[in-house]
């Protein structure tokens, strides 16, 4: 698990998405925590983020893309048939993939335990399948229907509901179990392709294709679209991510998207879902660090050691306000009277990490 630097804070309006320009490692933890314990201890989020070692792979059909586990085996899917194969790679069997049709038959896939869903990114339609014959029982339009660019992509079940990520913009769906309809939405700080609940817990991944800062697993809480923790992903081009009750198995896509290089492998991983940190109740730091007041009506005040940047983002991942700070100054004041009011993310620099979080100006 990552460990935030207390030294670097950075205050950004609701997006964070690949905005280091320092080439930096970035940790992204959004919270409506204000301020650090004053002490040398402050208490982390308590997580379940799995190390990424591939246990072993196998090849796919050309073009894959979303994965899931039935119980027993895994599907993923292909241009024209949506594939069932043992974990050992044999191909049992196989169905019509329903958007076949279309030039791009990419999206993520999940099984509810009678019945297969689909989400095209294309078409934007989320697909409810037979998976014994490969009949469409229901087919409804996804939240980016409509949009200039479709980007609607991952797909997990919690038992009851279907969570489905959009990776530009950045969103993250609750869709009604039944019929797909939505039950809520949220903004996440990345976008996010591959989804699957593990032990109670909703994790995703992106795509170095989609990221500046390569491939990362992320755990979101699954209440506000906040990514609680992160570790660098050892699968390229993750576009589907599944948990057979032990292992965690990663679909890799296709070499090139519209031209450009993913680096995928066309493989499905089978991953060591050894935990890294369970729980890390103490993380011990050296100096303190405040924003305050959060919420706030006019201003804001950094106080720490060691920062040399802040960044301000408005909801969009726009870069809205940047200062550099001196070394020997512990507190930096902030004018926020001609930012509309709302949500914004601050980002903090210390010159090796850095740290982002919400704040709300009323």
């Amino acid at each position: 698990m990552k460990t935030v630097m207390n030294t670097i804070i950075v205050l950004t309006c609701i997006m964070v998405n690949n905005i280091n320009g320092h080439g930096e490692e970035e940790t992204t933890i959004v919270s409506g925590i204000n301020r650090f314990q004053d002490s040398d201890v402050t208490h982390c989020l308590k997580t379940n983020i799995y190390d990424c070692d591939t246990v072993y792979s196998f090849d796919t059909r050309p073009n894959p893309s979303g994965l899931t586990w039935d119980g027993q085996n895994l599907w993923f899917v292909g241009t024209s048939y949506i594939y069932k194969v043992s974990t050992t790679g044999m191909y049992l069997d196989s169905i019509i993939n329903p958007a076949s049709s279309r030039d791009y038959r990419n999206g993520d896939l999940v099984y509810d335990g009678m019945n297969l869903w689909y989400a095209d990114e294309e078409s934007a339609k989320l697909f409810k399948i037979n998976p014994a014959n490969g009949d469409v029982l229901q087919q409804v339009d996804l939240p980016s229907f409509g949009q200039v660019d479709q980007n609607g992509w991952g797909l997990a079940w919690d038992g009851i509901n279907i969570w489905h990520s959009q990776y530009e913009p950045p969103r993250l769906y609750k869709l009604n179990g039944t019929n797909g309809s939505v039950v809520d939405s949220l903004i996440t700080a990345s976008g996010v392709l591959g989804l699957e609940w593990i032990d109670g817990n909703l994790y995703g991944t992106n795509s170095l294709y989609r990221s500046r800062n390569g491939t990362q697993l992320y755990k979101i809480d699954s209440q506000t679209g906040a990514f609680q923790d992160s570790t660098p992903w050892c699968i390229p081009h993750s576009l589907g991510l599944t948990w057979d009750g032990s292992s965690l198995w990663n679909i890799s896509g296709s070499e090139s998207v519209y031209g450009g290089r993913t680096g995928g492998k066309q493989k499905i991983y089978r991953v060591n879902s050894g935990i890294i940190s369970s729980v890390n109740e103490h993380s011990t730091i050296d100096r303190s660090i405040e924003i305050f007041p959060n919420p706030t009506t006019a201003s804001i005040s950094v106080r720490g050691e060691n920062i040399e940047t802040i960044e301000i983002f408005n909801v969009l991942g726009e870069k809205t306000y940047t200062t550099s700070v001196y070394n020997d100054q512990t507190l930096e004041e902030i004018d926020l009277t001609a930012f509309p009011k709302g949500t914004c993310f601050v980002k903090i620099y210390d010159g090796k990490k850095t740290y982002t979080k919400i704040v709300v100006i009323q």
